[in-house]
């Protein structure tokens, strides 16, 4: 919140309506008032429409049930050249089992972003488990 200042606005999504309390009243006690609460669905995030310039996504894509669908519902929500960004752990990367079979590989991960017409725009691997997805609507794909 206070990275995008004032002028800037963030819109907190979750399924989990406890989690979205929990952020309102952070909020509340901290007097931030640039942060709206969104509670989603299923398959669409239901955030306001062309709205977005970014959107965050950490730990998300491999625990949605029809990340095909979901991903299909945010493209309403984003401004013409808005990104998507997307943290996922990479199960090259860890020693934990459970890690390796949750979360998905890269080419999952690009097979379903393409899938819901999605580009990817770069690719990072300096964090040390987890890659980092931006990706767009528009433009060309280019991988490092």
């Amino acid at each position: 919140a206070k990275r995008v200042g004032e002028r800037g606005h963030i819109y907190a999504n979750d399924i989990n309506e406890n989690a979205l309390l929990h952020i309102e009243m952070e909020c509340k006690k901290k007097g931030i008032t640039n942060i709206t609460t969104v509670i989603g669905e299923v398959e669409n995030p239901m955030l306001p429409m062309g709205k977005m310039d970014m959107i965050i996504m950490v730990y998300v894509l491999h625990d949605l049930e029809k990340p095909v669908e979901f991903l299909r519902n945010i493209i309403p929500s984003m401004k013409p050249g808005a990104k998507l960004v997307l943290l996922e752990r990479e199960p090259l990367k860890t020693k934990n089992e459970y890690d390796k079979t949750h979360f998905l590989t890269k080419e999952k991960i690009l097979r379903l972003t393409s899938e819901a017409g999605f580009h990817l725009r770069r690719f990072e691997t300096f964090l040390p488990k987890d890659s980092i997805y931006i990706l767009s609507t528009d433009g060309y794909i280019t991988t490092k």
